[in-house]
């Protein structure tokens, strides 16, 4: 698990590399209005969370309590509901590449 500081005068993370089942952590220094996620590559779902949770990929046909992407380069856009710093964690089954990056 790694964790990826956003200053407030960046954007947010481009491209960052997921591995197969490995949490990383995008964390924003201040709390952030909307965070757009977009799922560069990849042929699973990038399963993620705003409120510090660790996501988990949900078992084949289970329900997830996790905000996933919808496919590749389909940006999900939402409002984060943090008060302080904005940390998204984020988790796929195989090899993705994301986006996180303030709306």
């Amino acid at each position: 698990m790694a964790t990826h500081v956003v200053a407030d005068n960046q954007v947010g993370v481009h491209n960052l590399a997921l591995e197969a089942g490995v949490v990383e952590i995008v964390q924003f220094g201040q709390d952030i209005d909307q965070v757009e996620v977009t799922q560069i590559s990849g042929e699973d779902p990038v399963y993620f969370t705003t409120d510090g949770s660790t996501p988990a990929v949900p078992a084949a046909g289970a329900a997830s309590a996790c905000y996933s992407t919808l496919g590749v380069m389909l940006p999900v856009l939402l409002d984060p509901r943090t008060w302080q710093s904005t940390s998204i964690r984020l988790v796929s089954a195989s090899a993705a590449a994301v986006s996180v990056v303030r709306a």
